[in-house]
């Protein structure tokens, strides 16, 4: 990550402008260019179905090997309308929205410089300003910490919020207890955890 800063004139502000997003930074967004995925434009529609797929078909195969697609339980699994929302639209909603963030937020800083509203002798605040939102948007110990909230606090998160008094397509009751179906685990350790990454990264974004 550059960390140029320009002495002074507006003519050396264009150069941090030119790469500022909240988007292209990041361990994810470097996963991504690793899977040949980079590009927020081209290859959003594919983001979006990897994502999406990764949460809900895994979930679609294993409960119809269990039985608990349609039947079987108090909440089958296409007819739990919570999760086919979660996964189907929120997920790649909240792929979508790196787009329009990616298309609007220069646009949305340079305001402060064509409305002038960045004097001469503030530039280089200004563009210490945006270094350092860069610097935050590339951190690797950030996401690592995420990743960590997600697997560890956000496990009771889950299993609090989305354990029903019922036998459903993901817990199964017996003898008093709860026990989780194949699907169920896929559920609570991958799909969720992906879902909260995504939320809690867009919070970030939106802190920074």
């Amino acid at each position: 990550m550059s960390s140029h800063q320009p002495t002074g004139g507006k003519s050396t502000s264009p150069l941090p402008l030119e790469n500022f997003s909240l988007v292209l930074g990041g361990p994810l967004y470097q996963l991504w260019s690793r899977a040949h995925l980079g590009n927020v434009s081209s290859h959003l529609r594919l983001r979006i179905v990897t994502l999406s797929s990764l949460c809900w078909l895994p979930l679609l195969l294993l409960s119809t090997w269990e039985g608990t697609l349609l039947e079987g339980v108090a909440v089958p699994f296409l007819l739990d309308i919570e999760s086919q929302a979660r996964f189907l639209i929120c997920v790649p909603l909240l792929v979508f929205a790196e787009l329009i963030v990616h298309q609007r937020i220069r646009g949305i800083i340079a305001q402060f410089l064509e409305r002038q509203l960045v004097p001469d002798a503030s530039l280089p605040r200004f563009n210490q300003a945006i270094g350092s939102a860069m610097a935050w948007r590339n951190s690797v110990a950030v996401e690592l910490a995420l990743l960590l909230f997600v697997f560890s606090s956000g496990y009771f998160i889950r299993t609090s919020t989305f354990v029903l008094e019922a036998s459903t397509w993901y817990v199964t009751q017996r003898g008093g207890q709860d026990h989780l179906s194949f699907a169920g685990i896929w559920f609570f350790w991958i799909s969720i955890p992906i879902t909260q990454f995504l939320v809690l990264r867009w919070l970030y974004r939106i802190l920074i």
